[in-house]
């Protein structure tokens, strides 16, 4: 019995301390009432060393093909993922540092060469539906022509692995060529005729596309020297004008209706031509170097081309419009014409209002002395200052030209830039821009409305609003070599010099010997096995897009020209500036 009241007190004690750890796990649980319980892990079980261990899934990424797929690989932090429907601001433009070669081709489109490209079957049937391709192949000329259904196509010439040339279709690649002097950068298509215009030096080869390669090649112009081009839709004139130094041609070479004819001194088609504008009247006007930087215009038939009467009446007609815009268009319309002109004009004399016959006595100034365009040089000196791809010059006149007004003394602009273009008036260039124009320090280049000024210390300039404006970056002007602009307004620069040819196929000599005859054809249209595109320059390019936002976020910045007072900050760190007595926050 006595034993009883100790085990009461034991089991007291026990019922205490469970209680005790009930309420600390009571109130535990309404303290942290997510707590997660840790459950001990069984065991590693032992794994066979013979089984390699998981390795981690990684995603490959597709190389890209599209012009964008490619600017936001490279640009991640690029704001957009297409481009935008309009043009940007001009500080706001998408500056694109591009490492792979470029090329951009004669109806605009933009070539870019990636060794992860599509194949080349694959690209080139898809190829007009697209402004901008991404090819494996290094690019010399995009050569586009007509279907017989109308439609466009397109084949490539790029250095071939051994040598020399490839015209390269979805196809075939073919050699073109026997590997010799062709300019390749300054070549040009005959699209309805699928031919290729190639200048060499002091001569022209044309190549025939169709079934057979076939290539013909002009009478020698001169004894090396770049050949110049007038194009018309019978076919072209040739020549090699003495810029620089370089000799001259002796006469003309034309070739139309699929033929070659030379057009010799004793033709009218004088040595020393500097150069050939064509006129609306089926002539041409002359421009010949006479030494010491003068020049002589003379007018020479090429065609007997009946003019369009009822075209120049009418823009006769239209000089007495009270429009004054549609009498100036008028106005330059019928400056495109040469001797044609005359006789109509001289019908039309008595009929016409005042200010009609003024102009017409100005273009009947041409019976006397040859004009270009409206105007007259003041001392017939006058060089060539650029020359653009689709034929046309700027040229520069240190001692000004005449622009006649009728019966009253003529106008005098001095000096004068003036710009011949193929398919429009002969025109001086805007006087705005050419103020900040040195002569001596700049390139000028017309891309189609668009003019380039390139300045050896400012870079290349955009002409806009009447204004120069720089186009590079400080930390760009490396890249001072305007290469083209593109069908969708992209601007492209590289560094000069380093114009992205393949090194010369010497560096790997040929293993087998090319085929005997320049008509053989391979089935194969991806890269020969051998191919190296180490060979390609890696110097980079640069693309100014204006459809882009810049990947780099630009803030807008004020420029505060103070002429009096001074500019400072306050005390609690404001900016102020203080002018005229009044300092404003």
């Amino acid at each position: 019995m006595p034993q009883h009241p100790q085990r009461v007190r034991l089991l007291l004690k026990i019922a205490l301390v469970i209680a005790i750890v009930a309420a600390i796990a009571f109130l535990v649980r309404q303290k942290f009432p997510k707590h997660t319980a840790i459950i001990p892990q069984p065991p590693p079980s032992t794994v066979p060393t013979t089984n390699p261990a998981p390795q981690p899934i990684i995603a490959i990424q597709s190389p890209p093909r599209t012009y964008m797929e490619l600017i936001n690989r490279q640009f991640p932090r690029l704001a957009t993922t297409q481009p935008i429907d309009q043009t940007l601001n001009m500080r706001d433009w998408g500056h694109f540092r591009i490492t792979d070669p470029i090329h951009i081709d004669r109806r605009g489109g933009l070539w870019i060469t990636r060794p992860d490209a599509e194949e080349t079957e694959t690209l080139l049937p898809s190829a007009p539906t697209r402004q901008v391709q991404l090819t494996r192949e290094h690019i010399l000329f995009a050569h586009w022509f007509y279907s017989e259904g109308g439609d466009w196509n397109v084949m490539l010439v790029t250095p071939a692995a051994n040598g020399g040339f490839e015209l390269v279709s979805a196809k075939d690649r073919r050699p073109i060529g026997d590997g010799g002097d062709y300019d390749w950068s300054r070549a040009f298509s005959i699209y309805s005729e699928r031919k290729i215009v190639v200048p060499r030096s002091g001569k022209v080869s044309i190549f025939t596309t169709a079934d057979n390669i076939s290539e013909t090649v002009s009478p020698t112009l001169a004894d090396g020297g770049a050949v110049q081009f007038q194009v018309d839709q019978r076919g072209f004139l040739a020549w090699v004008p003495p810029d620089a130094g370089q000799p001259a041609s002796k006469g003309v070479a034309r070739y139309v209706d699929g033929k070659w004819t030379a057009l010799s001194p004793e033709q009218g088609w004088p040595a020393n031509l500097l150069h050939l504008i064509r006129l609306d009247d089926g002539t041409v006007l002359q421009i010949i170097a006479e030494g010491e930087g003068k020049v002589r215009l003379a007018y020479a038939a090429l065609d007997e081309k009946e003019i369009d009467e009822q075209r120049v009446v009418r823009l006769i007609i239209d000089l007495s419009d009270p429009d004054a815009q549609k009498r100036e268009k008028a106005f330059a319309e019928l400056t495109k014409f040469g001797p044609g002109l005359w006789p109509i004009a001289e019908k039309m004399m008595d009929s016409a209002l005042p200010e009609a016959q003024e102009r017409l006595k100005s273009l009947l100034k041409a019976k006397l002395t040859p004009l270009l365009g409206r105007m007259q040089l003041a001392d017939a000196k006058l060089r060539v200052v650029s020359r653009f791809p689709e034929g046309g010059a700027l040229f520069f006149a240190e001692n000004g030209v005449l622009l006649p007004r009728g019966d009253l003394e003529p106008f005098v602009v001095r000096p004068a830039w003036i710009v011949a273009r193929p398919g429009m008036e002969v025109q001086l260039l805007d006087q705005e821009m050419t103020q900040s124009i040195a002569p001596a320090r700049s390139q000028v280049t017309a891309v189609g409305n668009e003019w380039i000024v390139t300045d050896s210390v400012l870079g290349p300039q955009r002409h806009f609003g009447g204004l120069l404006v720089p186009l590079l970056r400080k930390s760009e002007m490396q890249f001072s070599e305007f290469v083209g602009m593109d069908a969708r307004g992209r601007y492209v620069f590289r560094e000069p010099g380093n114009a992205q040819r393949p090194i010369s196929a010497t560096t790997n000599p040929p293993t087998a010997k090319p085929p005997a005859t320049k008509f053989a054809t391979t089935q194969a249209t991806s890269r020969p096995a051998n191919f190296n595109f180490a060979q390609l320059s890696d110097t980079p390019s640069l693309i100014i897009d204006p459809t882009l936002p810049d990947p780099v976020p630009r803030l807008p910045v004020w420029n505060i020209v103070v002429k009096q007072g001074s500019v400072g900050w306050t005390d609690d760190g404001w900016p102020v500036m203080k002018a005229g007595g009044v300092t404003p926050l």
